[in-house]
């Protein structure tokens, strides 16, 4: 059940990922904004179909998929962390976020037989739910369509991105 619940995880991590990036170029000027939500946004999809068992992909495409996913997510939320204009709750959730999905890269980078593997991956992934949960608690009121929609697209990739530890 753990696999299954960390694949949808994944999927509704994508999906909020996704939102955000949707909208991110109405009313934005800041470019690095703008190529990072696009890019954690690619990194979440590969990530999440790496996960999804029941698409029948090679071990190694597989395992490419889940590496670059997460390098594409790390990448992505560095430029947000960077993107100017921005409200500083955002900055520092992508900083959260990028650092978060590095660490847990590192531990992707480690033979599968390494027993420090999975724990750098979860202390990665928290790292990112840390991120998002700031965001979250440290935003202000949504009032237009783009803020709420890019909200509740936080709210989503945090929850699912929560649901993805797989912590016993």
């Amino acid at each position: 059940m753990a696999q299954g619940l960390e694949t949808i995880g994944l999927w509704i991590a994508a999906l909020g990922t996704t939102l955000i990036a949707s909208v991110s170029k109405e009313g934005e000027t800041s470019k690095l904004y703008v190529n990072g939500t696009c890019s954690a946004a690619i990194g979440a999809i590969l990530s999440a179909l790496a996960a999804t068992r029941t698409v029948k992909i090679r071990k190694t495409v597989r395992e490419k998929l889940e590496r670059r996913g997460t390098f594409l997510r790390a990448v992505g939320f560095a430029l947000i962390a960077e993107a100017k204009g921005m409200p500083s709750s955002i900055r520092i959730a992508g900083a959260f976020r990028s650092i978060g999905n590095a660490v847990a890269l590192l531990g992707l980078e480690l033979p599968s037989s390494n027993k420090k593997r999975e724990k750098r991956i979860e202390e990665g992934n928290v790292l990112a739910v840390l991120g998002g949960t700031y965001e979250i608690v440290e935003a202000e009121k949504p009032l237009t369509r783009v803020e709420r929609i890019r909200f509740y697209g936080n709210i989503l990739e945090t929850v699912g991105d929560a649901l993805s530890l797989n912590i016993e």
